[in-house]
């Protein structure tokens, strides 16, 4: 039986790369990458401090690394939503090649990194089906968002605006890892990870609903992409998305896309620059009509593109999570009206029906 070939994408045990001028040593392989491209986990202090290092497009390792935290709820501390990442360059081969670089999600003692996707559907979501699995399993994912404790809601809430906010719907269960105890899977934590579709078709859309994947996005590649709407089932995660796009200040937003893009683009340099520019613009203009940006000053027309789709996303998101919010709570004084009627007409105080229950005390706090 002839001798198997490597993984030309695994990392060698003794292989280390050069990232400006710090040496990062391979630690350990990334397991179950559905694409080409070396990633693996490296450290430049022993071991202390461990990154993923992944190689992959360029216009994709830009839109990862362009990624905001933003938090229009400065009273309420938030707890990192994401992981966030930075583009980068590395020579394979003899040659530049694009990367993405982000800290290790480690857990706590006691506890164990696991995909989201493989806690709520018991195995890794297969991505290429003809209909989401998020849609065939809208239930299950109800019943186990439902049962994760208010903090992990909020985080997850959390994670869910900083994706909308940046652009990426890309918000199916395989997006988020989770940090959960050894001996009984009580989860304490949740990030989002891997904005590589951020932007897409961002100046093409015309609908901003945070309850709701864009049409634009939400008619590619199979049925059932309406990612976001099985995670908000949960009404604790809903309100408060809800909530902190009420709070949202665009013009603050904005600014500081602009500034993480600039921050960003100087991290590429030579002929990777302009393919990592030109490739992200094809995800931003992508079923729009507006132009990609080809010659002249390349990196400003894709600074205008992002920001001005910033804007419209910003404020047509939060404009619509008004009138959702207006929404509910117009059902809530419908819902106490007719309790109220009854207790006037009967004496009692309890509910109508038991489908009529009284808000919890979270959501008439967060209305």
């Amino acid at each position: 039986m002839p001798a198997q070939k490597p993984d030309p994408y695994v990392p060698s045990r003794n292989s280390r790369i050069i990232i400006g001028e710090t040496i990062y040593d391979f630690v350990s392989p990334l397991g179950g990458r559905g694409q080409a491209g070396r990633a693996g986990f490296y450290s430049s202090d022993g071991g202390e401090h461990v990154k993923l290092i992944k190689e992959d497009a360029p216009g994709t390792c830009l839109a990862e690394g362009m990624v905001i935290c933003y938090n229009p709820l400065p009273e309420i501390e938030m707890a990192e939503p994401i992981i966030q990442a930075t583009a980068g360059m590395i020579m394979i081969d003899g040659a530049h090649a694009a990367v993405s670089i982000q800290a290790r999600y480690s857990p706590p003692p006691g506890e164990v990194i696991m995909p989201f996707d493989q806690f709520i559907l018991g195995h890794k979501r297969v991505p290429n089906t003809m209909v989401s699995e998020e849609w065939q399993n809208s239930r299950l994912i109800k019943e186990k968002i439902s049962a994760l404790s208010l903090d992990v809601k909020m985080q997850l809430a959390n994670a869910i605006y900083t994706s909308q906010l940046n652009g990426d719907e890309s918000l199916h269960t395989g997006q988020f890892m989770i940090s959960v105890n050894k001996d009984n899977l009580v989860v304490s934590s949740i990030r989002r990870i891997d904005f590589g579709a951020l932007g897409r078709y961002a100046m093409a859309r015309d609908q901003f609903d945070p309850l709701h994947t864009s049409k634009q996005y939400g008619s590619s590649g199979q049925f059932g992409k309406d990612y976001v709407s099985y995670l908000l089932q949960d009404d604790v995660v809903k309100q408060h998305v809800l909530k902190l796009w009420t709070h949202t200040d665009t013009a603050l937003v904005v600014q500081q896309v602009d500034q993480r893009f600039t921050h960003q683009v100087a991290c590429i340099e030579g002929p990777l620059k302009d393919m990592a520019l030109k490739e992200f613009d094809g995800a931003l203009t992508k079923k729009s009509s507006t132009p990609l940006a080809q010659s002249g000053d390349i990196e400003g027309q894709v600074r205008s593109h992002l920001l001005q789709a910033t804007e419209a996303r910003c404020n047509g998101m939060k404009a619509s999570a008004n009138l959702n919010r207006e929404h509910s709570k117009s059902v809530l004084d419908k819902h106490d009206f007719k309790n109220r009627f009854k207790e006037l007409r009967t004496g009692s105080t309890e509910p109508a029906s038991s489908k009529e229950k009284a808000p919890s005390t979270f959501m008439l706090r967060n209305l």
